[in-house]
């Protein structure tokens, strides 16, 4: 269930506008990251697709304030619930943890037309 922020947008599982997928299991070496999480959105509006930006996120990533560099989403794997990542996360711990939530969480970001300030 979500709720309505200031801007009257709906924040899907309370996670600051982002869409969020529970974390099964994780594999990556040094140029991709392999992420099976518990289940798919059941439209593309809630979905990943190619070129997605995610984090890897979990309690003790949240409870810090950590911000590391977003992956990007080179593959979906829909009937597999996998998704393959661009790169890895920037420590070794964030992630793995099943104790700790972790989640794959999807960063939602529009074309912004520059203006002059």
């Amino acid at each position: 269930m979500g709720r309505r922020s200031r801007d009257d947008r709906v924040l899907h599982h309370g996670s600051y506008g982002a869409v969020v997928f529970p974390i099964r299991r994780m594999t990556g070496d040094d140029d991709t990251t392999t992420v099976s999480v518990e289940h798919w959105a059941r439209d593309d509006r809630f979905g990943l697709k190619t070129g997605d930006w995610v984090e890897i996120v979990d309690d003790d990533y949240v409870l810090l304030g950590k911000a590391h560099k977003l992956l990007q989403v080179t593959e979906g794997r829909i009937t597999d619930l996998l998704s393959v990542l661009k790169g890895k996360p920037e420590t070794n711990d964030v992630g793995t943890d099943a104790e700790k939530n972790p989640l794959l969480r999807r960063w939602d970001h529009g074309h912004k037309s520059s203006s002059t300030l």
